[in-house]
């Protein structure tokens, strides 16, 4: 299940990114669509992360969320003449990892306390 699980969160990353943001673009996100990617994102990560435990939350939900939407981005801004895209896909990974991390670990703190949705407390 454990690899399972990362595989499917890699994929809704990459799925993420292709929802908000793989169309319209003209040379910047506007903020609504970055937003809407991230309220997103985060959703999602908070809902594969609420059962788990603090280290399977970030090791096989938010970590391959992370990697999901960085992979996709790169892919996509490979592209640019610059090579500045590497720096982006760096400053992504690392941002969206942290952040995604701290998601998933508070996200199954907080269901873990709170029982909702587990059927392991009477």
């Amino acid at each position: 299940m454990r690899v399972a699980r990362a595989l499917l969160f890699l994929a809704v990353g990459a799925l993420v990114w292709a929802i908000w943001l793989s169309w319209g673009f003209d040379g910047t996100y506007p903020a609504w669509q970055v937003a809407a990617c991230g309220i997103t994102a985060v959703a999602a990560t908070a809902l594969g992360a609420w059962r788990l435990g603090p280290v399977p939350a970030v090791l096989e939900v938010a970590l391959p969320m992370a990697v999901g939407l960085t992979v996709a981005w790169t892919l996509w801004a490979r592209a640019d003449e610059t090579g500045l895209y590497a720096v982006g896909a760096i400053l992504m990974a690392l941002g969206t990892g942290v952040g995604l991390s701290a998601v998933a670990a508070i996200a199954s703190i907080v269901g873990r306390r709170s029982g909702v949705g587990s059927h392991a407390r009477g």
